[in-house]
This record gives structure tokens, sequence and C-alpha cells, in this order.
């Protein structure tokens, strides 16, 4: 797989029934529907398709931030990453599909 960016996750958040949301900073390249990031749970690398990419604004600081959500293979994978608060860390955006 080829690398075509870096995105620093910042925070993350579940939205219901859409699973986990990963709020950050493209740092380099970009992200696009169909992009492959891996990051780390705290207990294990996971690796996901991305399913949106959204960008929003903090209103207080007039900051603007990258939202990226997920394709999960079923139910049960996205309750087990749906929860998760990830710590900050910067990951690689690769090209290819799972």
């Amino acid at each position: 797989m080829k690398v075509i960016g870096k995105f620093k996750i910042n925070d993350s958040f579940r939205i219901t029934g859409r699973g986990l949301v990963v709020i950050g900073d493209l740092i380099e390249g970009r992200v696009k529907i169909g992009s492959v990031v891996t990051f780390n749970t705290g207990s294990e690398n996971a690796t996901l398709k991305v399913s949106g990419v959204e960008m929003g604004d903090n209103r207080s600081t007039g900051e603007y931030f990258v939202g990226l959500t997920f394709v999960y293979n079923d139910e049960i994978e996205r309750r087990k990453y749906e929860s998760l608060k990830l710590k900050e860390q910067i990951i690689e955006v690769m090209a290819e599909e799972i």
C-alpha cells in the first residue's frame, strides 16, 4: 500500500449508528473515502477503511479540524471500536483498500 498522507488524531468520540469518529488535522498529503488508516487503540493496532471525511470548525477557537468515520465488517466490529477513546497520535493514510 502506498502512503498518501499523514493525519494527527487529536480526539475521538462515538456517533450512534455510525461508530467511531476521529478528529484531528491532516498534516501531510490527503485522505479520502476508501483510504486505509491504522491507529493504536491502546491495546492493539486497528486497521480500518475510511467511509467519510468531514471538515468542521471549533467556534470558540476559530480553528478547523477534519473528522473521519469508518467502514466496519459487521456490527460486532463497529461495537468494538465505537466506544474507544484514542490517544493523540500521528497515523499514515494509505491509498489502497484493505
